[in-house]
């Protein structure tokens, strides 16, 4: 069995060719530099001042234990206990009363929720 495929002539204008061009590397690109490159002997060679030392060390932070502890965080004030609601709150805080739930399955087992 033998496909016959049918080819149309593709003939791009000059500004479909324009846009496909590439638009090349900015003059003054550098590529990107090898995974391994030498060090200079003056880089081997040099002392790092007291003030590099002390910015190249570890930051000593308080753990966040200590600096969250309150060993009255859970304690209740006297103020809070002797404190009561407005009727609004009271209102809100209400169970909303609805009507029966009608089920719409086939089944007529209840519907709890």
């Amino acid at each position: 069995r033998k496909h016959l495929i049918m080819t149309k002539a593709v003939v791009s204008t000059q500004s479909t060719g324009e846009l496909a061009r590439s638009k090349g590397l900015v003059e003054g690109f550098q590529g990107n530099r090898d995974v391994q490159w030498n060090v200079s002997k003056s880089a081997k060679q040099a002392v790092a001042t007291r003030r590099i030392e002390e910015l190249s060390g570890p930051i000593q932070r308080k753990s966040m234990d200590h600096l969250q502890f309150n060993p009255d965080a859970f304690k209740v004030s006297e103020a809070a206990l002797t404190s009561g609601i407005t009727e609004r709150i009271e209102e809100l805080a209400q169970p909303i009363m609805r009507g029966p739930v009608v089920s719409l399955r086939k089944n007529k087992s209840p519907n709890i929720f």
